[in-house]
């Protein structure tokens, strides 16, 4: 028997879990005769149909779909099987979901005019990519390439506008395929600086006692004085 011909019908031999590969695998001559077509990822038999002259396999990709793919046929009244075809290289792209962190300058938590940083990283899957940072609700928006399979997000001087839920989508470009995977959301919470407050009541409250010391020996040397006079 001839060899097949397989021929990958989708349009990316780079893949991600839940796309759709398809495959055509034909006979080199018409028939009008029942044919068994196999399917095989580096080796292993893993799908069988039976058609005329061409069949499509359909796979829906998840990691274990990566390799190198081959057919071959056997006519339904003869007991030979053909040579397998040329082979097809898939690979799937399976990111992890990324990380998020922050660090504050004064603590775990943000405060007003204090700096702080947003941490992204990501497995080392791949190298390059870069990660994107948005705080959900408004236009805050940072790109900043991976070093290292990650990157700092700093922010000298919190305001309660950075205040929300912050993502970070790493992306890296595979066979000249671009790949996303995006974190959980981290909410961070701005609290307002309190210490010129603070030190405004107490100067305040300090005033207070003053003036209430004052007025109590006014009013005693005042009695005093209308003692005196009486004697």
């Amino acid at each position: 028997l001839q060899t097949p011909t397989l021929t990958r019908i989708s349009p990316n031999s780079v893949v991600s879990p839940g796309e759709v590969l398809q495959f055509r695998c034909s006979t080199p001559s018409t028939t009008c005769i029942s044919v068994d077509f196999s399917l095989y990822k580096t080796g292993t038999l893993i799908k069988k149909q039976t058609a005329e002259t061409t069949t499509t396999f359909t796979l829906t990709v998840d990691e274990s779909h990566q390799g190198q793919y081959t057919c071959d046929y056997t006519y339904r009244d003869s007991a030979s099987t053909s040579s397998r075809s040329s082979s097809i290289t898939i690979t799937v792209v399976n990111l992890q979901q990324p990380n998020i962190s922050f660090s504050a300058a004064d603590g775990p938590e943000v405060t007003r005019g204090y700096s702080f940083s947003i941490i992204c990283s990501t497995e080392p899957q791949y190298p390059g990519g870069s990660f994107n940072l948005e705080l959900s609700g408004s236009n805050i928006t940072r790109t900043q390439s991976a070093v290292n399979h990650s990157a700092v997000f700093l922010f000298p001087e919190a305001d309660f506008v950075h205040q929300g839920n912050y993502s970070c989508t790493y992306e890296v470009n595979v066979s000249s395929r671009s790949f996303t995977s995006t974190t959980e959301p981290l909410f961070i919470t701005v609290k307002p600086y309190l210490t010129p407050y603070i030190g405004a009541g107490g100067t305040a409250g300090l005033l207070l006692i003053l003036v209430l010391i004052i007025c109590f020996v006014k009013r005693r040397n005042s009695q005093v004085d209308k003692k005196r006079d009486t004697q």
